[in-house]
């Protein structure tokens, strides 16, 4: 079903995040757009912009082959 798979690629985006970054180089469940409400499920805090960061949204998508 789509909400396991959306679930499942979830956990798995989060368990290669962990792994690769530490807690202060990313945000859970962030809005980044500052025109809408959706959150992603995770931003990487990246250097630059006007007040000395940039969030690069990252949503999770699970691989669904028929």
């Amino acid at each position: 079903n789509v909400k396991t798979t959306g679930i499942l690629g979830e956990i798995q985006l989060g368990a290669i995040i962990d792994e690769i970054l530490s807690p202060e180089q990313y945000i859970k469940n962030v809005v980044t757009n500052k025109a809408g409400r959706e959150p992603v499920e995770f931003a990487v805090k990246l250097p630059g912009g006007d007040d000395g960061g940039v969030l690069l949204p990252i949503d999770s998508k699970f691989p669904y082959i028929i």
